[in-house]
């Protein structure tokens, strides 16, 4: 997935287990009790929310990202 600077996703849940990894730019992950998270260049984490009101997400990098998004059996 590339993203340019300053994108933002509304509210989405997972389709399902998801790996994501950041190979440039930096996200910030929201989730619905309003917690905050950065992930820069060389993040990995492991999405789970599917169901429920999902999260949120933004580019805080001034030249946009690309990371990957693995979907998990």
């Amino acid at each position: 997935m590339e993203a340019p600077a300053g994108w933002t996703s509304d509210w989405h849940t997972s389709p399902g287990r998801t790996l994501f990894v950041v190979f440039s730019g930096e996200w910030e992950v929201m989730v619905s009790d309003g917690e905050a998270r950065r992930f820069a260049i060389g993040s990995v984490i492991l999405v789970e929310n599917t169901s429920g009101a999902g999260h949120s997400s933004r580019i805080t990098s001034v030249d946009g990202s690309l990371a990957a998004m693995i979907e998990l059996a």
